[in-house]
């Protein structure tokens, strides 16, 4: 089971990190997305939407770093 959840702690900090990414470096993609989504068609996205869409992937990026830090020490040292 301890096996487990150093596995599954991984992958989530892949997840975080993977999608951190995706939002920094294709904000205006998933900007656009979220557009149609949300309301059927899509506009060019504003500069301060854009900021906020890098501000949310260093943010995700951070906590995957965070996360994989955590399972690289608990398999380092195990208790």
């Amino acid at each position: 089971m301890d096996v487990f959840m150093k596995v599954l702690g991984g992958l989530i900090a892949a997840m975080f990190i993977f999608f951190g990414i995706q939002f920094f470096f294709r904000g205006v993609k998933i900007i656009q997305t979220a557009q149609k989504i949300k309301f059927g068609r899509t506009a060019p996205p504003r500069p301060q939407e854009i900021i906020i869409g890098k501000v949310i992937g260093v943010l995700l990026f951070l906590m995957g770093l965070y996360y994989l830090g955590i399972v690289i020490v608990s398999l380092v040292n195990p208790v």
